[in-house]
Formats: structure tokens, C-alpha cells, sequence
């Protein structure tokens, strides 16, 4: 009871964070309803999203309770990715979940590539590209990093913080690859311009120097990522030597554009 009542406070804090003050309490009245219909009933419900595509949303999982809670969450993140997307821009997804972000950007990018290590949230991140007519081949069961071969996973499909780990408890084994391995595999154009999303739960700064050579010789038109701790210093300098400026966006969240 102790830890469905946190988490109920939680939820109430994150809708007053990001709704206006009107939207609070319908939001409310929406969120509990549904998620007590989805817990009843193990239930998977699809939403319209502003941009007029359609998401599913699966029970218990956080990410798809933050669009319960708000139109548009990390609202900031996914508008810079947008400013500078187009129908020439192919958008990189690098810890896609249930693809969300990706179909955020599905009525302006060219294509979107989604990354996903988790053998279950891969499978929803496919369904919600099928359910846009997006080609679900380009989500890709793969933990990106600097090194190519295999990597430990945590096993819980519900959260939005599962990561590479060392323990064998509660954790798979899945393909890890870096970027620019992926690049040279997959022969992506240099004639088209990219835009990225990285978001890895700690593993950003090995994400980053995997990808070296694709930042240095691709146009990148911007980047998006998370970074909290001793790693913010050091992503944005690796950043900045590779010819980038980086700006604060919202919480632990930073864009970086091309100088």
C-alpha cells in the first residue's frame, strides 16, 4: 500500500509539473482510470498524439503513464528535435523504449532507426512503428556503446531506467555495437542529414565515443541527450572537440547542435 500510495504522490506531482493549471485535474481523472482499467485487465490502450500519429501504451510501463499525464512529455527535447528535422533528416533513436520519440518525429523526419535492448520493449517499440506505417526493420535489438560484441542487460520491461549491468541476477545477455560500426555496416548516406536522441542511463559518454567518426564526418543537424553527475563535464567536452555547441534543455536533459 506504502509503495502504490509514493507512487500515485509521484504521478500527481509530475501532471502538475506539466500540465496547465486547467488540465490538472482532468488529467487526473483520466490517468487513474485508465491505469485502473489497464491493471485490471493487463489491457494495452493506443492514443492520438499531437502530431496525429498514434501511440499503444502498455500497462505498468512508465513511459507510456507519461503520456497519461501530459500531451507531450519531455516537451522541450522533443521540440528541438523537431526544429531541426525534415524530410531529408534521418532521426537516430538510441535507447528508443517503446519508440515514442520516434513517432514524436514520424510527420517530419525522413526515416527514423530505434535502438532497444530489451527483447520485450523492442517488440512494443515495433508495434508502435507498425501501428504508423513506419517500417518496423529499422528498430534494431541492439545496446549501443563503444565495443562490439556482448553486453548485460537488466531484465525489468516496465521501467524506463534499465541498463548495462555486471551482475548475472536479473539480466540478459544482447548484441552490443557501437555507432560507428552501425554506420559503416548499415552504408548510411552522407547525403542526408541526422538528428539524435540518446538516452542509455548512464552509458551516454561510451555511446558518444563509439559514434566518433559518424559525429566528425556525417551532418549532424543536433543532438539531444541525458547526463546528470560526474559524466555532464565530460560529455560536454567531448562534445565540444568534436565541433558542437551544448545548451542546457530541461532537468538532466542537453541539446548539442553542430558549431
Amino acid at each position: 500500500m506504502r509503495k502504490l500510495l509514493y507512487g500515485y504522490a509521484l504521478a500527481i506531482r509530475y501532471i502538475i509539473r506539466n500540465n496547465q493549471w486547467h488540465k490538472i485535474f482532468p488529467r487526473i481523472i483520466l490517468a487513474t482510470c485508465i491505469q485502473t482499467v489497464q491493471r485490471l485487465t493487463g489491457s494495452i490502450i493506443s492514443i492520438r498524439l499531437f502530431n496525429r500519429k498514434k501511440l499503444f501504451l502498455f500497462p505498468g510501463n512508465e513511459i507510456s503513464s507519461q503520456f497519461l499525464y501530459t500531451d507531450i512529455p519531455d516537451k522541450e527535447e522533443i521540440q528541438f528535435l523537431r526544429n531541426h528535422t525534415d524530410k531529408h533528416t534521418v532521426f537516430i533513436d538510441i535507447g528508443a523504449h517503446i519508440g515514442s520519440y520516434s513517432v514524436c518525429l514520424a510527420d517530419k523526419a525522413m526515416y527514423s532507426i530505434a535502438f532497444e535492448p530489451h527483447p520485450v520493449v523492442v517488440k512494443w517499440c515495433r508495434m508502435n512503428f507498425l501501428l504508423n506505417g513506419m517500417d518496423e526493420h529499422y528498430v534494431h535489438q541492439i545496446a549501443l556503446s563503444n565495443k562490439n560484441g556482448t553486453v548485460r542487460f537488466t531484465t525489468d520491461r516496465n521501467q524506463a531506467q534499465n541498463h548495462i549491468t555486471v551482475s548475472k541476477t536479473k539480466s540478459i545477455e544482447v548484441i552490443s555495437m557501437s555507432l560507428d560500426a552501425f554506420v559503416q555496416n548499415q552504408n548510411l548516406s552522407r547525403k542526408l542529414s541526422y538528428v539524435i536522441k540518446i538516452d542509455v542511463e548512464g552509458e551516454e559518454m561510451n555511446v558518444l565515443k563509439g559514434a566518433r567518426q559518424f559525429l566528425q564526418s556525417y551532418p549532424i543537424k543536433g543532438i539531444v541527450y541525458e547526463s546528470f553527475g560526474y559524466d555532464v563535464d565530460t560529455i560536454k567536452g567531448f562534445l565540444r572537440k568534436n565541433g558542437f555547441t551544448v545548451q542546457s534543455l530541461s532537468g538532466y536533459n542537453y541539446s548539442a547542435v553542430r558549431n
